[in-house]
């Protein structure tokens, strides 16, 4: 069980393209729904215990409130995931090593 999380806000939350059947550009989250059902996930994995980082969002990436996505780690081992083009932009090309 991970006991460290790496968030951002939901400040750029959108769907922007369609990857997937739950996709749909014509509908759009509720904003303030988001926020809200964010900070009780965020507030039920503080009560568990966990450590919680937080990253700013980005305007250009409207899926990265699910940071969580882009890798697996086990200790100094990290395998990055291969998003789909339209993901690309929250996985750095450099500085990985």
């Amino acid at each position: 069980m991970n006991s460290e999380l790496l968030v951002s806000d939901v400040r750029h939350f959108r769907v922007d393209y369609e990857i997937n059947p739950y996709m749909d550009t014509a509908v759009q989250p509720d904003a303030e729904a988001a926020l809200t059902e964010h900070q009780e996930i965020l507030a039920a994995h503080l009560a568990a215990g966990r450590k919680v980082e937080y990253i700013p969002s980005a305007p250009e990436c409207p899926d990265m409130v699910f940071t969580a996505n882009a890798a697996v780690v086990r200790g100094d081992r990290a395998v990055l995931g291969c998003p789909p083009p339209q993901r690309k932009a929250e996985i750095p090309t450099s500085g990985i090593g």
